[in-house]
């Protein structure tokens, strides 16, 4: 339709055109839904999401709930609270295991001191049960000379001269000087002169034929008891008035008593008494007992020119030799020849033995 007509018509006229123009405008209006149903129902379902569908998604990509997590977390918790506990209990079953070994141990122990304390009981029993007149002269030998061994090697004088006069009680008895001799030397370890005296005696009136062995047992139990030095020489006169000369044992026994008495003029003339016998000739203990001496009291220079007089003599030294030098340069301070020994004894091989480390011990300690 031609705009230029709209001049033309009359002014109600044109009123009524506009005003259709304006419903016609107005049905066209952006309220209008443009677009077919479908297509809105597409759209609404694509971006809405319902609980079925959040479901649906869930299970298709299979996303964990937190939930599920704790119950993982929970898993794993459990799992490691479990092997914990399994290694504390194998470390436990171990420990225990440990303890029983050692209460087993412990009682087995128990048991063979327990042993050891009856036999020796039963033995003591035996011996005091059959001392009646019947019986008392009809002992096992075995038995009588077990507790007698028993009592000598503790240094148990008292009870070993009881089991010994009940020896020789018994009927199988004889008289033996080694016997003698042993409990001699016991009494004189224990400082039992008089008794060792004694019992020499009773031995020569059983007619048991004295010898250097029996002398020299004697001689050592005075040797050892600084009050019976003055009874040495009766000793000796009464060998020498029954042909029995002192030997190299005789003279080293009373060598090491005047020594560690600290009477050096009596060791030096029994020393020098001693070389010139023609069939008794020093030895290692000769030579020990005198630089033992010598080396004891800080007399060092006397104990090293002692030393080389019986290295020149072919005497050999042992370790109980340089246990000695070794002792008696560390009292004396003297740490440099105490190392030359030490090098001298590695050089020739000699071992150490427990007296050597306790000594070298003792000599560092005092250094600091």
């Amino acid at each position: 339709m031609d705009t230029s007509m709209f001049w033309i018509l009359p002014p109600k006229l044109i009123e009524l055109v506009e005003q259709r123009k304006e419903k016609t405008m107005a049905s066209l209006s952006p309220s209008t839904n443009l677009f077919p149903q479908p297509f809105n129902r597409k759209l609404q379902t694509k971006l809405k999401v319902t609980p079925s569908c959040a479901s649906r998604h869930e299970t298709k990509f299979n996303f964990p709930s937190s939930s599920a997590n704790n119950n993982v977390a929970i898993g794993r918790s459990e799992r490691g609270e479990m092997m914990r506990r399994e290694i504390e209990w194998e470390k436990l079953k171990k420990k225990e295991e440990k303890e029983r070994k050692e209460e087993v141990n412990k009682k087995i122990a128990s048991q063979k001191a327990i042993s050891v304390i009856l036999r020796r009981e039963a033995t003591k029993a035996v011996i005091e049960k059959k001392r009646g007149p019947t019986n008392s002269k009809k002992l096992l030998p075995q038995t009588v000379l077990e507790a007698l061994h028993e009592r000598i090697t503790a240094l148990r004088w008292a009870s070993a001269l009881e089991v010994f006069e009940l020896l020789r009680e018994q009927l199988w008895y004889r008289p033996y000087a080694g016997m003698y001799v042993k409990l001699i030397v016991m009494l004189g370890k224990c400082k039992q002169p008089d008794k060792a005296l004694q019992l020499f005696q009773d031995m020569i009136d059983e007619g048991c034929a004295v010898t250097h062995e029996s002398y020299t047992a004697l001689l050592s139990a005075y040797g050892r008891s600084v009050f019976a030095f003055d009874k040495v020489q009766d000793v000796l006169s009464d060998m020498e008035s029954l042909g029995i000369r002192p030997n190299t044992v005789t003279y080293n026994t009373l060598i090491d008593a005047y020594g560690k008495a600290k009477m050096f003029a009596e060791m030096e003339a029994t020393l020098m008494e001693m070389l010139s016998q023609k069939d008794c000739e020093p030895d290692v203990w000769t030579m020990n007992s005198t630089i033992r001496a010598f080396g004891g009291s800080g007399q060092i220079e006397m104990m090293e020119n002692c030393y080389e007089k019986f290295q020149s003599a072919g005497i050999e030294p042992n370790i109980k030799t340089f246990n000695i030098l070794l002792d008696s340069y560390g009292k004396a301070g003297n740490y440099q020849k105490m190392s030359a020994v030490m090098e001298y004894m590695q050089r020739y091989h000699y071992s150490w033995t427990i007296v050597t480390y306790n000594v070298v011990i003792d000599a560092f300690g005092r250094a600091g």
